[in-house]
């Protein structure tokens, strides 16, 4: 057995654990005796004899100008290791109630391609809150996601009972959508569906929930960037309710 590593577990490190042991073998001795007994250097003894003196392992004791060191129990290490305890009672829940305080940065990753966006995109089915706020291209998901995708995740979702806030565009050809999980007047899916009084033109989709952002941008290649903030998510939903809250119930 290492004795010094043993030690090195409770805290003393190893030129302490020389000079402690010894002292154990000296019994009394001055900080010349204890460095040549423990083959450690005299102008470090002294910083050394402090700490062990601070950790109540040994004693010091003054006649005139001459210091002299005795070697406490062993059993020391016992009391040692109590009021490191004490300490840490207090020391942890002061910790506690630091964990957090401080924002972390946001996690962003990227995703490319048909097959990775899917596997990703099931993963929103873990949402906590219950919730999706959807900022949706609807003919370019459909397109991306296709029915059977689409059938397959809207079912899985309704049983989990996560309902969907669709924020969409006004279709500028004014078409008819024809596929349940799309349709606006379809509550059975836990749909809410609404639309902006806009011109503008939107051929991204944006999801929100729990601390995530998800955007996907189609094209040839479509692509996807999830963004993990619990400051960003909280952004985003704020400015989707707003926008939530202007616009059109129905077509």
């Amino acid at each position: 057995m290492d004795i010094y590593k043993q030690l090195e577990t409770l805290g003393i490190s190893e030129k302490q654990g020389m000079a402690y042991l010894a002292l154990l073998r000296l019994q009394k001795a001055n900080a010349h005796q204890i460095a040549k007994e423990a083959g450690i250097e005299r102008t470090t003894t002294y910083k050394i004899l402090e700490d062990l003196t601070a950790k109540q392992l040994i004693t010091q004791t003054r006649s005139g100008k001459r210091v002299t060191y005795l070697a406490d129990s062993p059993t020391q290490f016992q009391h040692l290791l109590i009021r490191q305890s004490e300490v840490l009672k207090d020391l942890i829940p002061l910790l506690s109630s630091l964990q957090g305080k401080v924002a972390s940065k946001p996690t962003i990753k990227y995703y490319e391609g048909r097959d990775a966006i899917l596997k990703v995109y099931k993963e929103t089915l873990k949402c906590k809150e219950k919730l999706f706020r959807n900022f949706a291209s609807v003919p370019n998901v459909e397109h991306l996601l296709g029915d059977r995708f689409i059938n397959a995740y809207t079912e899985a979702r309704i049983k989990k009972g996560i309902v969907t806030r669709s924020l969409r565009a006004t279709p500028k050809d004014k078409a008819k959508i024809e596929n349940w999980y799309l349709k606006d007047e379809n509550a059975t899916v836990l749909r809410e569906t609404r639309y902006l009084d806009t011109n503008l033109s939107v051929d991204a989709f944006i999801k929100t929930y729990d601390d995530f952002i998800l955007l996907i941008s189609f094209g040839r290649e479509p692509s996807m960037v999830v963004v993990e903030s619990p400051e960003l998510a909280q952004t985003m939903k704020v400015l989707f309710d707003i926008a939530w809250n202007q616009a059109k119930s129905v077509l």
